[in-house]
């Protein structure tokens, strides 16, 4: 399998969305892996595709907001962090051509395999101990989410710390969401770090790209390709607005589990529910997001029907929702919403 390594310079979050989308169409294109690993200025609170986006920041804050095309938990980047996206024409590209070689919980455990490769490179001794986090010594380092459009094409990405702490999620996160919208857990510097701080060689984006395209050449025995630049995407900010809570959604329900929090935010009409959205540090395919919340509308606000319609929305159908111990859970979370 071929992956051709591209990076880049971006000037906001809302080009970045738009690198996503046009590297999953150049992968579609080509039926081969693409990568970009890209910079961002300044501050930012990367959230993921399904974080409920809090309003704008206000004047002053000295941070932006980025919404991910993946799920996954809040993460730091900006100025001192490193943003990948590799983007594949289907869930398995890195091993053959059979989609289906791979179950969907294995996607981050293959294709982290190269960044593991990549940071061995730049002197860390990394690990990969499960879900979404890589670690130095136990402390994070990176944070993984993935995507999965309908037509297969798949996208992993990953925010990784070089020159400064992943505990910065948790200021950045203050600044740019002080009312709380977005449940952040409190990183202490002793549960962080980042390549300089780990030992790690941290050059520039040339270098650590470089490192990329070394481990994935080494880790998985890919053909890489050192490519020039894609043309520059038009900036998409409705990606972000998108993200955005409608105003409908007045009861709110939120609970701890594997990767942090999940949260439901739904409407009711006398007994029944009206519209739901599943939010919080989930990751899923979208599509999969989107068939649990349409089973759930409409569902009388009784718990073992809720229960039941979360279940067979998702179980049985090969899919996985990372982070929900049991889906049964988010039926719960819909029952309290609109009970409590």
């Amino acid at each position: 399998m071929e992956l051709s390594i591209y990076c880049d310079t971006l000037d906001g979050p809302a080009r970045a969305a738009a690198l996503c989308e046009q590297l999953l169409d150049e992968a579609r294109a080509r039926s081969q892996a693409v990568l970009c690993a890209y910079v961002l200025p300044g501050d930012v609170l990367a959230l993921g595709r399904f974080h409920a986006i809090p309003p704008p920041p206000a004047a002053g804050a000295g941070v932006a907001v980025a919404r991910r095309k993946s799920g996954g938990r809040p993460a730091p980047l900006g100025d001192g962090y490193l943003a990948l996206a590799l983007a594949l024409p289907h869930r398995s590209a890195l091993i053959g051509d059979d989609a289906g070689a791979l179950a969907p919980d294995q996607v981050l455990n293959r294709a982290v395999r190269g960044l593991l490769g990549a940071f061995e490179s730049l002197g860390v001794s990394a690990s990969y101990p499960g879900r979404d986090l890589v670690t130095a010594d136990r402390r994070v380092l990176a944070a993984l989410g993935f995507e999965v459009a309908p037509d297969g094409a798949t996208l992993v990405e990953a925010c990784v710390a070089v020159r400064r702490s992943f505990a910065e999620v948790s200021r950045f996160a203050d600044r740019a969401d002080p009312a709380g919208i977005v449940p952040v857990d409190l990183v202490l510097p002793e549960q962080a770090t980042s390549i300089v701080e780990a030992g790690g060689r941290a050059g520039d984006l040339d270098e650590l790209t470089a490192a990329l395209a070394m481990g994935y050449a080494g880790r998985l025995g890919l053909d890489v390709t050192m490519s020039k630049g894609l043309p520059a995407p038009d900036p998409d900010p409705s990606w972000l607005e998108a993200g955005r809570l409608a105003p409908h959604f007045d009861r709110h329900a939120v609970a701890r589990d594997m990767l942090g929090v999940i949260e439901v935010y739904a409407a009711r009409d006398a007994g029944h529910v009206t519209d739901v959205r599943l939010c919080g540090d989930v990751i899923a395919a979208s599509a999969v997001v989107a068939r649990l919340e349409a089973a759930l509308r409409g569902a009388p606000i009784d718990r073992d029907e809720l229960r039941r319609r979360a279940t067979e929305a998702v179980d049985g159908h090969g899919d996985v929702l990372l982070g929900v111990r049991s889906t049964a859970t988010v039926g719960d979370l819909v029952h309290t919403a609109c009970t409590g």
